[in-house]
């Protein structure tokens, strides 16, 4: 059956399409809603205003659902489902294999990375370019990138930001990260706290990468100490 408005004339499948239409047709000069329609708005709620606290009933329902969680009888269907430990590692151990075929795909490449090389990767970008001194930059290994490694020594050296002192997080990945290098036989040679370097002095600039290529059995003879903030372009 299909019912006209008084109003502004629009078709409406039944009295119920028709009632809600007519409370909020603009052509009805009060808005007033059929009788069927304000029976059933300004009832309202039968818990308005109540809680578990000051009704037997809500407390009753609360209770059922909790009880329910607890015992398992209702799942949350917001709650995914419980791997177990056996189905975890698998899992994980998928991920690892993925992620060593597809290097690229690695979230801290994506994000780490996706702008480029920072400020301090790039300043010892230079130096060791400038030393002439060939090494890996980005060097996947194991599931990590190392900032510069040695493949040949098994060797690298770390370039950090506060974060990686300050981020309890990124303290307790960094010790995770170091250790499984270290059972695949790499060895971090230098962490260099790039605030620490950026304090230091010209002449000790200097004399610590000087120190630092020494350690690699790399003895060479760098440019003035004054150039070294130069080697950016």
């Amino acid at each position: 059956m299909i019912l006209n408005c008084n109003f502004c004339g629009k078709e409406c499948k039944n009295t119920r399409s028709l009632a809600s239409h007519v409370r909020f047709c603009k052509l009805n000069p009060n808005h007033v809603a059929s009788p069927w329609i304000q029976l059933n708005t300004t009832r309202g709620a039968w818990n308005k205003g109540l809680t578990a606290e000051t009704d037997k009933r809500l407390a009753k329902s609360r209770n059922t659902l909790i009880d329910g969680f607890k015992t398992g009888r209702i799942v949350s269907h917001q709650k995914g489902k419980a791997h177990t430990d056996e189905e975890k590692q698998k899992i994980s151990e998928s991920r690892k294999a993925y992620l060593a075929a597809h290097p690229d795909k690695v979230p801290y490449l994506l994000n780490h990375h996706s702008k480029g090389d920072s400020y301090p990767e790039q300043y010892f970008k230079n130096v060791f370019d400038n030393a002439q001194i060939d090494y890996k930059q980005n060097y996947y290994q194991s599931g990590y990138f190392l900032d510069f490694a040695w493949p040949d020594k098994k060797q690298y050296i770390e370039i950090d930001g506060e974060q990686h002192y300050v981020d309890k997080r990124i303290v307790e990945h960094d010790k995770v990260r170091t250790s499984n290098l270290l059972a695949e036989g790499w060895t971090c040679v230098k962490r260099i706290r790039w605030s620490e370097y950026q304090a230091m002095s010209d002449s000790d600039k200097h004399s610590f990468i000087q120190s630092l290529l020494t350690q690699f059995g790399l003895v060479v003879e760098l440019v003035d100490t004054g150039d070294l903030n130069r080697h950016l372009v």
